[in-house]
């Protein structure tokens, strides 16, 4: 655990991988239920640096491009519910947030 959350620590760029990743380890998914106590301690930082993570993933340009390729992969590839409707949701916000922006610009339709 401590080499994810060191990895984390590390993380430049989100793709689509480390979406599915950061939407596991908030899920909790990546440990087990008996964890000791330091490991639950690093569990809870990494949750925090995810949520913080994907927060800050979700404002950046970059994010409608990554969310979009989750939504479009097939079931077959094992993508939960959870991450789809944490791609959904990002989409959801940026149209709320960005509708102005995307409204005004010389690309819009």
């Amino acid at each position: 655990m401590r080499e994810l959350k060191q990895r984390l620590d590390q993380l430049e760029t989100i793709d689509q991988s480390t979406f599915l990743q950061l939407v596991s380890i908030m899920d909790g998914k990546l440990y087990n239920q008996e964890q000791s106590q330091e490991d639950s301690q690093i569990a809870k930082q990494l949750f925090k640096q995810s949520d913080k993570i994907l927060s800050e993933f979700s404002k950046s340009p970059h994010s409608w491009e990554i969310v979009f390729q989750i939504l479009k992969m097939p079931s077959s590839e094992g993508i939960s519910d959870s991450q789809n409707f944490q791609a959904a949701n990002i989409i959801k916000n940026k149209l709320k947030i960005d509708y102005v922006t995307v409204k005004g610009s010389d690309d819009a339709v």
